[in-house]
């Protein structure tokens, strides 16, 4: 799948930026930092993109446990870039919740919790 394989760059990119921040961080000058900094926001907003289109695949071929592990992804990087004020997070929750409306034997106050702090 190919979205999978720009999954798998995605993080693998952001895995080799993140090590050169911290490895290099004390003989980076500013301008050099920042740079990597944006960097790294810009291909979390891509890899964002992918989870979200992951999702959509997943749930739209039933396969709601694949859909479920990428709606939790898309949480997890909505959090990082927009923090949890952000209606990108609350939609984040939302789409996570609805996957879990999909499994009849789960707890659902988690569900509601979900719905709950989206809201």
């Amino acid at each position: 799948m190919t979205s999978t394989k720009a999954f798998d760059l995605l993080n693998h990119i952001i895995g080799e930026a993140d090590t050169k921040l911290v490895m290099n961080s004390g003989s980076l000058n500013a301008n050099d930092k920042a740079k990597l900094e944006n960097d790294i926001k810009m291909y979390q907003k891509y890899k964002l993109d992918v989870v979200f289109n992951l999702h959509n695949l997943h749930r739209l071929s039933k396969k709601y446990d694949k859909a479920l592990t990428y709606a939790k992804e898309h949480t997890k990087i909505n959090l990082e870039i927009y923090k949890k004020e952000h209606k990108c997070y609350a939609y984040a929750l939302m789409l996570e919740a609805q996957c879990m409306t999909h499994f009849p034997n789960l707890d659902h106050l988690e569900t509601l919790n979900l719905i709950n702090e989206a809201l």
